[in-house]
């Protein structure tokens, strides 16, 4: 009777995890949607309204410093937080601030300015505790034998939600202008909702009585002293200097191989980029066991060997189609590589990180990691200027390739499991 009983709990306890790591994926891939509609319909509105792209620049800015000074905070109280009702919280809160975006867009566009920037903290504040949250309730509801595949889930999912929401973003632009940004906030809604129905249990937080910068300091002292979660941190370092600038380079390169298209051989290069998330989560989803180190490796010397390849390639009269298909690929290469690379990062900070540590260590983490994606962008556009395109793809390439082969020698990943 105690077996039977044993394989009833076993079996319910099994059906629970999948219906929570299903609705989980189903706000997720909602919210994401969403996301990708206001990322198209948003700067538009701007434009239209306040003809300023300075203005635009400075809603980026200013949401990167938000991030940057509450990131590490956000990520010690969601630690000490019911993480399921943060969820709730963040999407509903987002949801009110992009939903009144519209009435004040389309009746007040004297006060357009002032809101979108009030709005834009705080949505910059929301999703500082949406994305620790997020992070750290995972573990909390799949097993660790099925975490990797489960990141490769979301960021498949999060790159289609990314395609449907550009997609819709642009034919809801053309047809209701600001009022499309009515699907991004009920997309909000909608994970709000789903995410209210998961079954977790909140598992007491030790020392959650304690002082926030206390526990911010703990969570530093970890990651300073776990060797292992700061080599991630000293390689992510290094890839995110060189790799940045990616978002310079690759529209540079779209002008000077393809002058009169370069808006839409770009767009063909990010569908590329999207397709190769999606085929190597899919990919990634089929396999039973994942060694996550030879993927962290591959990722890396993927987009090294795809950073030298594009930084050969030279403008060739009559050869135009052959050059834009190695664009095409040479994206889907580097789409192939962040997936499989991104895999084994977040998985590794979720394993080796202490539940009641995954929120913050994910936030610190995150902050120090934005810091070269701040710097190197407008610094290799300043070297751009003054060398050829081909010549700092080539050294970009070189560089990621070389970090790719370190990582193959130096890093170990403890035992566990």
């Amino acid at each position: 009777m105690f077996l039977m009983d044993l394989e009833l709990d076993e079996h319910t306890r099994g059906n629970t995890q999948k219906k929570n790591a299903l609705f989980l994926s189903l706000a997720y891939f909602l919210s994401v949607i969403g996301d990708g509609v206001r990322t198209i319909v948003l700067p538009l509105i701007v434009l239209d309204i306040t003809n300023s792209t300075y203005f635009m620049g400075l809603i980026f800015s200013i949401e990167t410093i938000v991030f940057i000074v509450c990131g590490m905070f956000s990520g010690a109280i969601a630690d000490r937080m019911n993480k399921k009702y943060l969820l709730i919280g963040s999407d509903i809160s987002r949801a009110i601030l992009v939903l009144s975006i519209i009435p004040i867009g389309s009746g007040y566009p004297q006060f357009f300015k002032i809101w979108v920037l009030i709005v834009a903290v705080l949505m910059s504040f929301a999703e500082t505790f949406f994305r620790p949250a997020f992070f750290a309730l995972v573990p909390e509801i799949v097993d660790e034998k099925d975490i990797d595949r489960f990141n490769s889930l979301l960021t498949t999912l999060s790159k289609g939600g990314d395609i449907i929401g550009f997609s819709l973003g642009g034919v809801l632009y053309n047809t209701l202008k600001i009022n499309a940004l009515l699907v991004d906030g009920l997309s909000f809604l909608a994970s709000a909702a789903i995410i209210g129905t998961i079954a977790v249990t909140q598992k007491p937080m030790v020392g959650s009585n304690r002082n926030i910068l206390k526990d911010l300091k703990e969570g530093m002292v970890f990651i300073g002293t776990n060797g292992f979660i700061r080599s991630i941190l000293y390689y992510g370092l290094l890839m995110n200097f060189f790799s940045a600038p990616i978002m310079i380079t690759m529209p540079a390169l779209a002008k000077v191989l393809f002058p009169e298209k370069s808006g839409y051989v770009y767009g063909l290069m990010k569908i590329g980029s999207s397709a190769g998330v999606i085929i190597a989560g899919i990919l990634l989803l089929s396999l039973k066991k994942i060694n996550r180190k030879t993927l962290f490796v591959l990722g890396i010397t993927g987009e090294g060997v795809a950073m030298l390849l594009l930084g050969s390639l030279q403008p060739i009269s009559g050869q135009y189609e052959l050059i834009l298909l190695i664009l095409i690929a040479m994206n889907f290469i580097l789409g192939v590589s962040v997936a499989i690379l991104n895999i084994p990062i977040t998985s590794w900070l979720q394993i080796y990180t202490p539940q009641e540590m995954r929120g913050k260590v994910k936030m610190i983490n995150d902050v120090i990691l934005s810091v070269p994606i701040a710097v190197s962008p407008p610094l290799f556009g300043y070297v751009l200027e003054k060398i050829n395109i081909f010549t700092l793809l080539i050294f970009m390439g070189a560089m990621m390739t070389i970090i790719g082969f370190s990582a193959y020698f130096n890093m170990v990943e403890p035992e566990k499991g």
